[in-house]
Formats: C-alpha cells, sequence, structure tokens
C-alpha cells in the first residue's frame, strides 16, 4: 500500500525539461472496460492542496471543495 501522492515523477519530468505536468484520476468500478470516468488538470507548480489524492479516498463534500478550487485555479482542465 502506498504513502499517498508525491512529486516524485513531476520532478523527474522537470529535470527533463519539461514545463507543464497534468496530473490524471480515474473513477470506475471493477474492470478498465466497464464504466470510467477519467480527468486530466495541469495545476500551478507551486500549489499543492492538502485533499489532494483519491478521489475513491475523499468524502463528497472533499471532492467538491476540490473541485471549486481545482477550476478555478487550474492552467487547464
Amino acid at each position: 500500500m502506498g504513502t499517498g501522492p508525491t512529486d516524485f515523477f513531476e520532478q523527474a519530468a522537470r529535470a527533463l525539461g519539461y514545463r507543464r505536468i497534468a496530473g490524471l484520476d480515474e473513477a470506475g468500478r471493477g474492470p478498465l472496460a466497464g464504466p470510467v470516468v477519467a480527468a486530466i488538470v495541469i495545476l500551478p507548480r507551486r500549489w499543492s492542496p492538502v485533499l489532494l489524492d483519491d478521489s475513491k479516498l475523499l468524502t463528497e463534500q472533499q471532492r467538491q471543495t476540490l473541485y471549486d478550487t481545482i477550476t478555478t485555479r487550474a492552467i487547464a482542465w
């Protein structure tokens, strides 16, 4: 089991010269062949919300708070 989100891959990409790093999350039940919703977002470099985690681990209120914050502050989504 993991320890939560890290910036390991982001830092590796930045070291290679990438300036925009996208984060991805999916929501679905069972195998990938079933109904799935996926979202990708590019956040400002120095912004790391405390609640940012797997959406299945968040409460509905936490997801709504993140949605509101992300859609107003994201570079792209």
